[in-house]
């Protein structure tokens, strides 16, 4: 059990060092936030009798699988921020 639960704060972690935000052309922050709502809320249904750090590793799949099918893509926010990277609108 003890394995788990560093396996999960390990993913956990890993997440929050990723200062990623996805990006369209021509859309509204507010559209960005309903996309990925829905595609997590796509995402919360049961899943398998995987391990928790599996499941959670699926998780970020599916939902990163949704939001490029919607035509997103993911950048470093401080690039953005910087203007390392621009997003036509």
């Amino acid at each position: 059990m003890r394995f788990y639960a560093v396996a999960l704060l390990a993913v956990l972690c890993a997440g929050c060092a990723n200062q990623n935000v996805w990006v369209k052309d021509s859309i509204t922050d507010e559209q960005v936030q309903k996309d990925l709502a829905e595609c997590r809320y796509r995402d919360s249904r049961p899943s398998s009798s995987a391990g928790v750090a599996q499941q959670e590793y699926q998780s970020v799949n599916m939902v990163n699988g949704c939001m490029r099918s919607r035509g997103y893509y993911q950048v470093n926010k401080k690039d953005l921020e910087n203007k390392k990277i621009e997003i036509s609108n």
